[in-house]
Parts: C-alpha cells; sequence; structure tokens
C-alpha cells in the first residue's frame, strides 16, 4: 500500500460504516426472522424478570448491548480519525504516545473479527478484519524515528 494513504482514516471511514449500518440496519430495521425466528424475538419482547432489581427483558438486553456497540464503534472512529491527524503522525512524541492505544484498538478488532465469525456472519466479520488490517498498518508504520 501506498505509504502516502492514511490508513488511519480510512478505518475511519469503515467504522462509520458500520457503525451506521449496525444501528440502523441492524437494530432498528425490521426484519422478517420467519414464523419461528419472529417468535422468539416476540418472546424476548413480552417475558419480563427481575434483574438485580431491575425489570428487564431478552430484548432489552439485546438493544442495550447493541447499542454499547454502536457507541463503541463511533468512539472508535473518533480515536482513528485522531490517530490519523496528518500533525499528529510528523510529531515522534506524539507517535510514541498514540502508538499503545492503536494497539489496543486493533487487538480490540482483531477480537471482534473472530467473534463475529464465530456468533455473527460475514459483514461484521469482514469489516472487523478490514478494520484490523488497516489500524494494525498504521500502527506500524507510525514507529517513531530513534
Amino acid at each position: 500500500m501506498n505509504s502516502n494513504i492514511n490508513s488511519y482514516r480510512i478505518a475511519t471511514a469503515l467504522l462509520l460504516m458500520f457503525c451506521a449500518s449496525h444501528t440502523i440496519g441492524g437494530l432498528f430495521s425490521p426484519y422478517d426472522y420467519g414464523p419461528p425466528g419472529n417468535n422468539v424475538l416476540a418472546s424476548m419482547k413480552q417475558v419480563h424478570f427481575d434483574f438485580f432489581g431491575s425489570d428487564c427483558s431478552f430484548y432489552g438486553f439485546h438493544m442495550g448491548f447493541g447499542l454499547m456497540v454502536s457507541v463503541f464503534l463511533a468512539v472508535s472512529a473518533v480515536i482513528t480519525w485522531t490517530l490519523g491527524n496528518p500533525r499528529a503522525r510528523a510529531n515522534p512524541v506524539v507517535v510514541r504516545e498514540m502508538r499503545p492505544i492503536a494497539l489496543a484498538l486493533s487487538v480490540a478488532y482483531a477480537s471482534m473479527a473472530l467473534l463475529s465469525w464465530k456468533y455473527f456472519f460475514i459483514g461484521p466479520f469482514g469489516l472487523s478484519a478490514a478494520i484490523t488490517v488497516l489500524i494494525g498498518q498504521g500502527f506500524l508504520k507510525s514507529s517513531p524515528p530513534q
């Protein structure tokens, strides 16, 4: 890949796309899961239980955790945008300080890719894998001069 290409900024675009598709398409758009799946979804909404003193449902957990993932994706986009700042990337001190953040984010998205492969489908897996590669590439290219 061309060294002038800012892989962090490309990762930012993918993260924003991931966040929007996850939130709008995955959480808020109606989807027909077929009669058995629709019955399970209806039960998830209707059956309530007490959980540590709160009235909860599995649908509430599904939506809550789903929205927390959306927040993580949006914050990740802010972080990768910041990591890709050309002025910051030109400053060895800033690069040295930001590298652990980039490494942690890359490990997080590698983990998301593996979890997506096991529990979801090709879309989140592919996006997570591409984001991992882009952040990892940015990390490797950001080695501060000695």
